[in-house]
């Protein structure tokens, strides 16, 4: 079975509560023995967790600017999750029931898995009492989601033990979800793309203060995070996973030194 931990945001907008519970809803739907934890210490994570009845981690180290730090939720999670394999999802993540069922077509050891978000605008808690939910969502997916691009990635699984060499990022800003996948080619035997599996849907939001609009990438966090990928190779998109989760099985993706080879044009052209 699978452990799925995550850093929310404070419950206190309406909108990022209303799609931080939409998730965990979802989660808890997908089998009866998943093991949810809510990692942090900002508001209302202690309440959800008890309402929602999954764990609650408080304690999570922080950057001085109150972000919690990656690195500190891994080594966490790595010693309290009760399974041997992890999945490290956005708070904002809702997952239909393939999830659970692909999962169990993946490596057991040694292994990354990724995959491409679909982005949807979804405004009001999700009814999910309502027995057909995930054929709904499923159709609004398909109907009004947009996939997003190889770069931004929302969920990891993986072994434990894996990634205990993660540096100090700071969650919800750039370039760590680039360092994981680079980190597993250079480490791991298989770094898996499950776009065709894995029903991934991303509940859009807006951004706030100093992670908003260009400051995004410029903030002292985010620059802080991608200091930690400034070698060529240190980081990579979905784009460059070396397999391909399909409904036959795992297949090799032949193509996956393409984006690096792109990339080291790009650099060569504009250097």
């Amino acid at each position: 079975m699978l452990t799925i931990f995550t850093l929310p945001k404070p419950f206190t907008d309406p909108h990022i509560r209303v799609i931080q519970r939409n998730a965990i809803k979802s989660w808890k739907r997908l089998h009866p023995d998943i093991d949810i934890i809510l990692m942090g210490d900002d508001a209302g994570i202690d309440e959800t967790a008890q309402e929602f009845g999954v764990r609650h981690i408080p304690g999570i180290a922080k950057s001085e600017f109150g972000t919690p730090l990656l690195d500190s939720a891994f080594k966490t999670v790595a010693k309290e999750g009760w399974f041997d394999r992890l999945m490290y999802a956005n708070a904002d993540m809702i997952f239909l029931p393939d999830l659970i069922a692909n999962i169990e077509r993946l490596p057991k050891n040694d292994s990354l898995t990724v995959g491409r978000r679909i982005d949807l605008d979804v405004k009001h808690e999700i009814d999910f009492n309502n027995s057909s939910w995930s054929e709904k969502l499923a159709s609004e997916s398909k109907s009004n989601g947009v996939l997003h691009s190889w770069a931004g990635i929302d969920y990891f699984i993986f072994s434990k033990g894996m990634f205990q060499n993660l540096p100090p990022f700071a969650v919800g800003r750039v370039g760590w979800d680039n360092w994981m996948v680079a980190e597993s080619r250079r480490r791991y035997r298989f770094t898996i793309d499950a776009t065709a599996g894995i029903t991934a849907i991303h509940q859009n939001h807006g951004y706030s203060g100093n992670n908003a609009g260009p400051m995004r990438k410029t903030n002292m966090e985010a620059v802080r995070n991608n200091s930690f990928t400034k070698n060529p190779g240190q980081a990579m998109t979905i784009e460059d996973c070396d397999w391909r989760l399909t409904p036959e099985g795992l297949k090799r993706n032949y193509l996956c030194f393409m984006p690096s080879m792109k990339r080291r044009l790009k650099r060569l052209f504009r250097g």
